[in-house]
């Protein structure tokens, strides 16, 4: 049964009415109407290393339009709390600015200028599911581009710890190959990390294309006019490994063809090379408490999880359709995707992933149909030689791309 009804959420930024669908007496959201002004940015994606005590973190952060307001994500992959002793946001008209010369706002955490990130929620390696903390809304308005008027408008943020710190950490090159990759459009991203206090009285240093450490997580952005956020949580197959700049993945691409009418799309990746299926489930309950995007898409598999027997495929089925719920709790319109094949799985392994990619397709929920262009066409088993990177797991662009003209299709009826 499918009703077209006013939907009461705790969230109702996200929502104000919706098509909700009952299968087997659960109710599934399945698309929402209302857009916000709130806007996520996180391109840059994986998972957070420790950095050592006094120094300062220098992000340069584009932003898709001009903005009012921010709000900062900061988040920790460690096992103890992190003191944020300063931190300050100043818009900026020209790529790698040195800061002296710019406007600097305080960041404040419930009116404090200093704040507590917590510990990591769970997990070890690749499956550490951070702790975040959420800043205030920072008023700070936009200003024009003076180095060339064709890019976005950036953000500079300054965050000092004088104990260790965590931060997402990077290639030495992927900001510069991310920032030259044609796929791009007006994205200036750069990073720096000198020793001592550079906040609480700015000293001259600009952030650099080389630079190899991202503080804070994520940046939400507040516009004038309506946007659309999705989320992505996942493995290297949503963080976009092998990919230009390793961060030019479906998610990015998807951002760069516009496909919500009248609205500017906006991504925050959270995938995570090597994460497992069960760890990007939690790490996707934090994006949804956290982060509130709009919509939130994830896979109901991942080959992290090992071989592929029906075991895993029965738990990671039981975590999707947990997720699953917990978005319609929440406002949050979630997208499933299903999952291109492994080159070197059996026929009995195969046999699973396409058995579990028809239980997502039979989801009255929005589904992001990968396998359906990602596969071989003449051995469905394989991925297509013109999108496999040459490891038989991971994309290369035109795969990423391909993925990325699928969820345009989908997210274009989106009305």
């Amino acid at each position: 049964m499918t009703l077209d009804i006013n939907y009461t959420t705790t969230n109702p930024r996200n929502v104000d009415k919706a098509i909700v669908t009952e299968v087997n007496n659960v109710s599934f959201l399945v698309k929402s109407s209302k857009r916000s002004t709130t806007a996520c940015q996180k391109t840059f994606c994986g998972g957070g290393n420790a950095v050592s005590s006094g120094l300062t973190i220098i992000n340069q952060i584009p932003s898709a339009q001009p903005f009012y307001a921010v709000q900062l994500v900061y988040a920790n992959w460690g096992g103890s709390t992190i003191t944020l002793n300063a931190a300050k946001v100043s818009s900026s008209p020209t790529h790698q600015n040195d800061g002296t010369a710019l406007t600097w706002a305080n960041v404040t955490f419930s009116g404090a200028t200093s704040g507590t990130v917590p510990a990591a929620v769970s997990g070890s390696g690749n499956d550490i599911v951070p702790g975040m903390l959420v800043s205030d809304v920072i008023p700070l308005t936009s200003v024009a581009r003076t180095d060339d008027i064709t890019k976005q408008p950036l953000l500079q943020v300054r965050t000092y710890s004088s104990g260790a710190s965590s931060a997402i950490s990077i290639g030495a090159t992927d900001i510069a190959d991310f920032n030259a990759a044609g796929v791009i459009t007006g994205a200036q991203w750069a990073a720096r990390i000198p020793a001592g206090d550079l906040v609480t009285t700015i000293a001259a240093s600009q952030p650099l294309e080389a630079g190899t450490w991202i503080s804070p997580a994520t940046v939400k952005f507040f516009y004038s006019s309506e946007g659309f956020t999705l989320a992505a949580v996942g493995d290297s197959l949503t963080r976009g490994q092998a990919s230009s700049g390793g961060s030019t993945g479906w998610p990015t691409r998807l951002q760069q063809l516009q496909p919500i009418p009248d609205t500017r799309l906006n991504i925050a990746n959270f995938g995570w090379s090597g994460q497992t299926h069960a760890a990007s489930m939690l790490m996707a309950k934090q994006v949804i408490s956290v982060v509130k995007p709009n919509a939130l898409s994830f896979f109901a598999w991942s080959p992290n999880d090992g071989a592929a027997s029906d075991g895993i495929m029965d738990a990671t089925w039981a975590r999707t359709l947990e997720i699953i719920e917990l978005c319609r709790q929440n406002g949050v319109i979630p997208i499933v995707c299903t999952s291109g094949p492994v080159n070197a799985y059996t026929t009995q392994q195969d046999a699973r992933v396409k058995a579990q990619n028809a239980r997502v397709r039979a989801l009255p929920n929005i589904v992001f149909d990968f396998a359906s262009v990602l596969e071989d066409p003449a051995d469905t088993s394989n991925i297509s030689t013109a999108y496999d990177s040459g490891d038989g797991l991971h994309y290369n662009n035109a795969g990423y791309q391909a993925m990325a003209d699928v969820a345009d299709a989908v997210l274009s009826q989106l009305n």
